[in-house]
């Protein structure tokens, strides 16, 4: 989940977000620059003359059909683990993602094209297996009594005016799919069929196989007493829509993929993407790098980016163009290039026409405030000010100050680079930032959204430096109530850099000794006694902040976080262990999110129609009740009603739950929320709508990065105007534009970030494996099993019918586990948040890494 606040380069929790996107049709016109579908396995020549894919409706038609509400629209998402799945969140309309299942219902679409749904009518959608029978529901009384042989009338199933002779084939076709209900049997007054089964699992398992609807006759749940459930009765979270794509707007029509060349035939190559879920595409021999017509072997490891130029209607494959060669597969320096190339990540050198816009240095490389915009500001320079990162930063965009005061009171300052000062609106660097909307942080390297000259030495809050700053100071009472609040520009000068691990040890160990050698130098006539004052005041405050915020709601989700060292030469990593967040991580943190909660209130009360805000919607119902019912079967109590139960539970469950048990719970929990983000204002029909979720709080925004985000470049100057009460140059158009933009930045950012650590883990993998870890069960299905590993983070899928140390295995489908077999003899039943021993390894496939685990008795 979001640590909103602070934390260099880490994303919030997955999940999708409703779009408004219009789908372009195009009238089936074949060129189509972005509009690929699926890989394909097959081999041989692109078929042709056979239609595979329906043409795109006009958007006349698309319109004419939205009218009618049989089209929705949003972001197609594709499964990862099946490139025929697509999602495409439900948005306003459905409370759970829309399904488009099937290469021909794909048609052509890619993860992240804006698209328009068809959707089938009601009577194929799917029902889900799970659903809550503890909320009051809605029934339809049918004349009908239920089977007196139904030991379980609870569960019984309903289809009507069912034929007696086929009654056995139904109670046949239920057995072959391992299902197995109790009975089937018929009520031959009412024609109705009673499928009895053992328990509501099971019942909903009947209901959502495909071909029961008998004579398009529907299905009901029964109660027991005569009231039915009817399907278009259920409640919503537990009906999935389900169509099919008819026309889609393309994420980015130049967007590449990068991947490998093999042969194809006399005429052009094949390209395999590194991506699963990206097209194969043939590449005409014109179009493919010098020498692979001669010699294709030679390019069989040579990474190449790629543009789907063409995608007929009757191709299985799509056709491109190779744009660059990109290195060597398994190169680091040619896979990070080929990360940055699929995420769209900038990493061009600054123009010249941008650099114009910087302060010029003197001789001495030095860069000196104008006294006329000294005088413009609060002085505090002779304010104990100081900044907390990581160790190896250079771009500290945030600084702390703490005073005490009389009667228990204390005065609190957080500091932010005055980025807006050296960024202004209509010069070019401003709007190459705006485009870039944020800096990339990967494994070995920082792709910053500005010009190092700021973000590293200008806007860069150092040590001992009179810096520029934008500042919010309360004074707070002895109850950590907030008594006053100011907003202004400042100019300050940081006393020290300290690192987390210096303010960590101060909280640890108060009377700690200060050694010049352990410990960075202070300035400007400040006192070790001094700032270690001021960290333990912040930290004690920190805390009661803290608990207030989680007492009123909020909730915090952290992944696992692997952390790698790398040899300085190679750049390859030689260590991997999991980042650790302490209680210095915490304190700056939560002024960091106390400052951007501040700063959301101030510009929104001030211009309510255009401020920018971060929203983070409800997580998905459905999706989170499945993780309450894992946790009670084992035992636990668990509520997810709201944020705040959702946070005790989990606190709860870290004090008594096994780590790598607990993590997999965080995992789960993980999977129902949606992605924070930025809104303008005035786009939305409620304040209502503003409102973060996971803080639990109705205001939230980013002010505190404005090094590394565009977005909190665009509060500053909102903030500005508040507190000038001017009219802000930015409109509602303006707004909602930069929210898009940052929105799609801040995802490719935390995508190619993602790329980055799992190119890293597999590099360190293979150097190192294969490794043996221990693993908890994250999902059970009839023949795998996905499994977390607690120290190396990794997410993968084990597939039994290829676990070489199995005899075999046995799926329970209505209890949720398996039965392993072992070859030594041995059994053992697991289900979800069960421990496996696993050993890790990594297997490329031209292009394609994966990671792999295997059973280990």
């Amino acid at each position: 989940m979001e640590g909103e606040g602070r934390g260099r380069g880490k994303a919030g929790g997955r999940g999708g977000t409703g779009g408004k996107g219009r789908g372009r049709g195009n009238g089936g016109r074949s060129n189509r620059a972005s509009n690929a579908g699926p890989p394909s396995k097959g081999k041989g020549r692109q078929q042709q003359g056979k239609v595979l894919f329906e043409a795109y409706l006009s958007e006349g038609e698309v319109l004419a059909l939205e009218a009618a509400g049989k089209i929705h629209r949003g972001r197609a998402r594709i499964n990862p683990k099946n490139f025929e799945q697509v999602f495409v969140p439900g948005g306003k309309r459905f409370p759970i993602d829309v399904l488009v299942s099937g290469f021909k219902e794909r048609n052509r679409a890619l993860d992240g094209d804006e698209v328009a749904v068809l959707l089938h009518d009601e009577a194929q959608w799917n029902v889900l297996e799970k659903a809550d029978t503890a909320r009051p529901l809605r029934f339809r009384s049918w004349a009908s009594a239920l089977s007196p042989k139904c030991t379980s009338p609870e569960f019984a199933v309903v289809c009507k005016a069912l034929a007696v002779e086929q009654v056995a084939p139904m109670y046949e076709r239920l057995t072959a799919a391992g299902i197995g209900p109790e009975l089937v049997d018929v009520v031959p007054e009412t024609g109705a069929v009673h499928i009895c089964c053992r328990d509501e699992i099971q019942a909903r398992m009947v209901m959502a196989l495909d071909g029961l609807q008998v004579g398009g006759k529907t299905l009901a749940l029964s109660r027991g007493d005569g009231e039915l459930l009817p399907l278009d009765q259920l409640p919503e979270r537990f009906v999935q829509p389900v169509g099919k794509i008819v026309a889609v707007e393309p994420k980015d029509p130049n967007r590449t993929f990068c991947g490998t060349l093999r042969p194809f035939n006399k005429q052009a190559g094949l390209f395999v993407s590194k991506d699963h879920r990206v097209p194969r595409v043939i590449v005409p021999h014109a179009a493919c790098p010098p020498g692979f017509a001669d010699d294709a072997r030679r390019f069989s490891n040579t990474l190449v980016s790629v543009k789907i130029t063409q995608w007929p209607l009757e191709g299985t494959y799509a056709n491109g163009e190779v744009v660059a060669v990109v290195g060597e597969t398994g190169n680091v320096h040619a896979e990070v290039k080929a990360i940055l190339l699929e995420n769209d990540v900038d990493d061009s050198d600054f123009p010249p026409s941008v650099l114009e816009s910087l302060p010029k240095l003197d001789g001495n490389g030095e860069w000196h405030i104008p006294k006329d915009e000294l005088a413009r500001r609060r002085d505090l320079r002779d304010t104990c000010i100081f900044t907390i990162d990581p160790a190896t930063a250079r771009d500290l965009d945030d600084a702390l100050s703490f005073r005490a005061l009389e009667g228990g009171e204390c005065e609190v300052g957080v500091h932010i680079a005055d980025v807006t000062y050296f960024l202004k609106p209509e010069t070019e660097l401003y709007r190459m930032a705006s485009r870039r909307a944020t800096s990339t942080y990967l494994v070995n390297k920082c792709y910053p959204m500005l010009p190092r000259l700021l973000c590293e030495n200008l806007c860069s809050l150092a040590e001992n430096e009179d810096r520029l700053a934008f500042s919010v100071i309360w004074r707070f009472n002895a109850d950590g109530k907030v008594v006053s609040e100011w907003f202004g520009r400042t100019v300050i000068r940081s006393c020290v850099k300290l690192a987390y691990e210096h303010a960590q040890a101060i909280i640890e160990d108060p009377d700690i000794e200060w050694s010049n050698a352990a410990h960075p130098p202070i300035h400007n006539g400040r006192s070790v006694k001094e700032v270690k004052g001021c960290v333990l005041g912040l930290y004690n405050l920190s805390k009661t902040l803290r608990e207030r915020r989680f007492s009123s709601g909020a909730i915090r989700l952290d992944k696992i976080k692997v952390a790698f060292k790398l040899n300085r030469e190679t750049g390859l990593p030689t260590e991997c262990f999991n980042y650790t967040t302490r209680d210095s991580n915490k304190l700056v943190e939560e002024f960091m999110l106390f400052a951007n909660m501040a700063v959301a209130r101030r510009i929104y009360d001030t211009f309510p129609e255009i401020a920018l805000l971060r929203r983070h919607e409800p997580p998905l119902d459905n999706k989170l009740e499945e993780v309450v019912e894992i946790c009670r079967k084992m035992g636990y109590e668990f509520e997810g009603g709201s944020s705040g139960d959702l946070h005790r539970s989990l606190q709860n469950l870290g004090e008594t739950m096994d780590e790598v048990q607990f993590r997999t719970v965080q995992l789960l929990c993980m999977g129902p929320m949606q992605v924070a983000q930025y809104v303008c204002t005035g786009a939305l029909d409620s304040v209502d709508e503003a409102r973060h979720y996971a803080l639990a709080v109705p205001f939230y925004t980013h002010f505190t990065s404005p090094i590394r985000r565009m977005a909190d470049v665009v509060v500053h100057h909102m903030l500005e105007a508040a507190i000038n009460q001017d009219k802000p140059w930015y409109d509602c158009a303006e707004v909602k534009r930069q929210a898009r933009v940052c929105n799609d930045r801040k995802a490719a950012a935390k995508k190619a970030q993602e790329a980055s650590e799992f190119l890293f883990m597999c590099l360190y993998i293979e150097a190192n494996g294969p490794i043996i870890e221990e693993a908890s069960i994250v999902r059970v299905q009839d023949r795998s099993l996905d499994i977390l590993t607690l120290k190396l983070g990794v997410e993968t899928r084990i597939r039994l019918d290829e676990a070489a140390v199995l005899e075999t295995y046995t799926y329970d489908r209505s209890a949720g586990t398996i039965e392993l077999r072992w070859k030594n003899g041995q059994r053992q039943e697991v289900a979800q948040l069960s421990k496996l021993k696993v050993e890790v390894t990594v297997k490329r496939d031209g292009p394609q890494v994966d990671v792999l685990a295997t059973l280990v008795p």
